[in-house]
């Protein structure tokens, strides 16, 4: 059976932070006793989605654990809270083309353009100008 090395080797695949739920480490070097360098990153699952999916979204990579928790604690008070509204008359018109905007590739294909206009038109023509912060849950 052959001992493993001591010596430093570069792990290239995730690893989870030990006592650090939600906090994964990418391209650390092992150092015979620890994991050292590499950058950090928060996973957040989010509601599954309308056709029954999980979604989980990843934060940018930081250098330290402490900045990829404060940007996971940050996505999860939004995930609790929701979208917020201006108190100004924000209509749904408005709302809907912020939050497209937001979530849109850089470069959508024809296909996808021509859908979200359709879905435009119609909701624009029923419940555009209606103020977002009168809708209600039924």
């Amino acid at each position: 059976m052959n001992k493993q090395s001591d010596a430093p080797r570069k792990n290239s695949g995730v690893r989870a932070v030990t006592g650090k739920p939600g906090i994964n480490r990418v391209g650390a070097t092992w150092t015979g006793s620890r994991w050292v360098g590499g950058s950090h990153f928060a996973v957040v699952e989010f509601p599954r989605g309308s056709d029954g999916r999980r979604r989980k979204k990843k934060t940018a990579r930081f250098k330290t654990v402490s900045e990829a928790e404060a940007r996971r604690a940050e996505w999860l008070r939004l995930k609790k809270d929701g979208i917020e509204t201006p108190p100004d008359k924000v209509t749904l018109a408005d709302l809907m083309r912020r939050y497209s905007e937001r979530q849109r590739k850089a470069d959508p294909s024809p296909t996808t353009k021509a859908r979200e206009a359709e879905f435009r038109a119609r909701i624009d023509r029923y419940l555009g100008g209606m103020r977002a912060q009168s809708v209600r849950s039924i």
